[in-house]
């Protein structure tokens, strides 16, 4: 598989009568945005604002972060399974809008979310600076935005679907993410044919035969927050059976792959920039021979873990020959026990083993398994809160959400959109001494 990213770089967005990018300027035209939203006959109108780095501006309540693509060749094939058919992906070329996203809010009620409350909703804020602080140890520290959240130093089209009555809630959060990816195609499809600003190729080529090969054990999902039956995570499918897959990294990167209605610390932006996998493809061919990706979830069952820990590990010992790999996980225990369990097969087998873990609360995570062979871990935690001063803007679902939004308040670093990514790109580490 080749994969060029045809690259163009927004530096600026505004609304106007056209949508185009000329010159770094993304110009939006809000009538036609819409107008491709409301094809879901699931929403009824769609609230659509601005939101830019340094702004005093808050959104609250995000279902996700999408990066705008758009499948040139072949055409209108769009994250296959979800907004076209099942169809290859992760070879031809894409369009890719630097520098912008589009974010999705979920107008539903907070309390009806998950039983989860405000002070559990996702938040983004653009502030210049923000607050980092570790209440335990006394730690404190002013820092800006963009050093804390991958995504306050993006220029946002930001989208507020309003679900019809009647709709039930599996299908009001299939609606939100139906629209998340038809606005990011609909923006980077309407961008223009302008030459990109950049190219980047992603191909598996031949590699030295003395250099080690290295495989990457990508956990999709964890079971412990169940997928809903038409909730798509892999070509269009909930994964609800997957069993240890292989997958070339390119279909990763092109749509394979979004995250789920609920998972925190990984947005479908961060799947779409998958942080391990790029830098596998910067080593690939210099420092190691990058041989492919294994995908799998966390189980609940005993025979299922049993089952994905015996099959993945295979994948990579037997059938990618692998000498090394790389491990990510989602949030959670289970997660981190099913990720531990098939790196302590893969290091039986021979294969040394590297794993990025979170570390919730207090460290309890580490307690979760203890094995000498595990010895390579990188922590990207979410230990600390993001304390947030009152600002002059709040984009929500519903404007009593927006203005108890308003005033000061303060969230946990996890849920400070964009400050921990399971998949290396967080701005955020931690050691415990």
């Amino acid at each position: 598989m080749r994969l060029t990213l045809e690259q163009h770089q927004v530096r600026e967005i505004a609304w106007g009568s056209r949508t185009k990018l000329d010159l770094g300027v993304l110009t939006v035209d809000r009538d036609e945005l819409v107008a491709e939203l409301l094809r879901d006959e699931r929403l009824t109108s769609a609230d659509l604002d601005l939101a830019s780095p340094g702004e005093a501006c808050r959104m609250v309540q995000l279902f996700d972060v999408v990066e705008p693509r758009a499948r040139l060749e072949p055409a209108g094939a769009d994250f296959p399974g979800i907004l076209s058919p099942v169809q290859a992906c992760g070879n031809g070329r894409t369009r890719v809008l630097r520098g912008a996203a589009v974010a999705v809010l979920d107008p539903t009620a907070p309390s009806a979310q998950l039983g989860r409350g405000l002070q559990a909703g996702h938040v983004l804020d653009m502030a210049p600076e923000v607050l980092l602080t570790q209440p335990r140890t006394g730690f404190s520290r002013r820092l800006p935005s963009t050093d804390v959240s991958l995504y306050a130093g993006l220029r946002h089209v930001v989208v507020v679907p309003r679900i019809a009555a009647g709709v039930s809630p599996d299908g009001a959060s299939q609606a939100l993410r139906v629209a998340s990816l038809r606005a990011a195609v609909y923006l980077a499809a309407h961008a223009g044919g302008g030459p990109p600003d950049d190219q980047q190729v992603l191909e598996l080529g031949p590699a030295p035969p003395d250099l080690p090969r290295v495989a990457y054990v990508y956990q999709l999902h964890s079971h412990q927050i169940p997928t809903l039956p038409g909730e798509p995570l892999l070509y269009g499918d909930n994964c609800r059976r997957l069993l240890p897959t292989l997958l070339h990294p390119n279909e990763v990167l092109d749509g394979a792959v979004v995250r789920s209605y609920y998972q925190l610390n990984m947005e479908t932006y961060g799947i779409q920039n998958n942080a391990i996998i790029l830098d596998l493809y910067r080593r690939h061919g210099r420092e190691l021979n990058f041989v492919g990706v294994v995908v799998n979830v966390a189980n609940q069952m005993a025979e299922e873990r049993e089952r994905c820990t015996t099959m993945s590990a295979n994948l990579v010992r037997w059938i990618l020959k692998a000498d090394g790999a790389v491990f990510s996980k989602t949030i959670g225990g289970a997660p981190h026990v099913d990720m531990a369990l098939v790196a302590e097969r893969c290091e039986e087998l021979g294969v040394k083993t590297a794993m990025l873990v979170s570390i919730a609360g207090e460290g309890q995570d580490s307690a979760l398994f203890n094995s000498p062979a595990l010895d390579a871990i990188v922590s990207a935690a979410t230990v600390g809160t993001v304390a947030l001063e009152p600002t002059e803007r709040v984009i929500a679902g519903s404007p009593a959400l927006a203005e108890v939004a308003q005033g000061a308040m303060t969230v946990g670093a996890g849920r400070f959109v964009g400050s921990v990514d399971h998949l290396g790109a967080g701005r955020l580490t931690s050691a415990r001494y």
